[in-house]
């Protein structure tokens, strides 16, 4: 039965290509999946292994760089990278699609890769998912113990010398702790969205949409600087450059000002939602496709395109 339905999949998905898939239905009874969004645009871009994979609406995809979209399935979640595969909350893929056998992390993963590795925060133990697919199991003890009555740790990561943990009270308040040595030290007060570190691992950066800043945290100093009302929309490293997004326009931050720059990319991106550095290469999604961009000549060059709709509406 799986070899027939696999068959069935690949005839209906037969014409998938970049920039130009077949828009026919989908027969829902082979693949037993919701139909996808129709406000269509590219939400998640990794690339592994010589792989581009991609979310397109809802729908994922995998591209070689050359000929055809190769159509994967509908994700959970978000896309992680972890070396020479992809997860999603459920799966994991490499360049010849699903990868089979690997132990999920328990709990639910915490929404992106940081240091080549994926985290989970479950009874109270903190779990990672590295680059070779190896589970490790982290003590929250000392952490935990510094906490204040009724906070609980409901998102952490490594970082340098020590853990990063979003915490929650009774009454549901969120606070970004950064805990070294035995102390924690309050970066953020409320939920982050993203976080990144410089390329000398000397600076660590977060971004809150709730609270519409980035928050700096300088290692050497012990000091945390606060860039406030930006409309940050995504944060990331692209190639050891920090930069944001907000909307359209794209910002990088000056190591010798420590300010964050605009850039000059062309305005028919649309809105950027992930980046990737691959082979001396930078991509972006955004809502109006791939793009191969060069943050130098600020010039970009649309890949794949979004489609009116990747997998159509399926028939009734």
């Amino acid at each position: 039965m799986k070899k027939l339905i696999t068959l069935l999949i690949a005839a209906a998905l037969s014409g998938c290509g970049g920039g130009g898939r077949d828009n026919g239905e989908l027969d829902c009874t082979v693949l037993g999946a919701t139909p996808p969004r129709n406000n269509n645009q590219m939400f998640d871009l990794e690339i592994a292994n010589d792989t581009l994979f991609y979310v397109e609406g809802n729908v994922l995809f995998r591209w070689g760089f050359s000929g055809q979209s190769v159509f994967i399935g509908f994700p959970n979640g978000g896309l992680f990278g972890l070396g020479e595969h992809v997860a999603t909350f459920d799966k994991f893929y490499g360049n010849e699609g699903e990868i089979t056998g690997v132990d999920m992390l328990p709990g639910t993963p915490s929404g992106f890769t940081l240091n080549e590795a994926i985290y989970s925060v479950h009874d109270g133990s903190l779990f990672k998912l590295n680059a070779a697919l190896e589970q490790q199991t982290i003590d929250l003890v000392d952490a935990t113990s510094q906490l204040a009555t009724g906070q609980q740790v409901i998102r952490a990561f490594e970082v340098k010398d020590g853990l990063l943990m979003m915490v929650s009270n009774d009454t549901g308040e969120l606070s970004t702790i950064l805990h070294t040595q035995g102390a924690n030290t309050v970066l953020l007060d409320n939920w982050i969205d993203d976080i990144t570190l410089s390329a000398d691992q000397n600076q660590l950066f977060l971004s809150s949409s709730a609270k519409n800043k980035i928050a700096v945290f300088d290692y050497k100093l012990g000091t945390t600087t606060e860039f406030t009302d930006l409309q940050v929309s995504t944060l990331f490293n692209l190639n050891n450059q920090i930069l944001y997004a907000s909307g359209s326009e794209l910002y990088k931050y000056n190591t010798s000002t420590q300010l964050f720059d605009p850039t000059s990319l062309p305005n028919d991106l649309g809105q950027i939602n992930d980046a990737e550095h691959y082979n001396g290469e930078d991509y972006l999604a955004t809502q109006s496709g791939i793009w191969q961009v060069n943050l130098t000549t600020n010039s970009a060059s649309l890949i794949i395109g979004v489609q009116p709709n990747p997998l159509n509406t399926c028939s009734n």
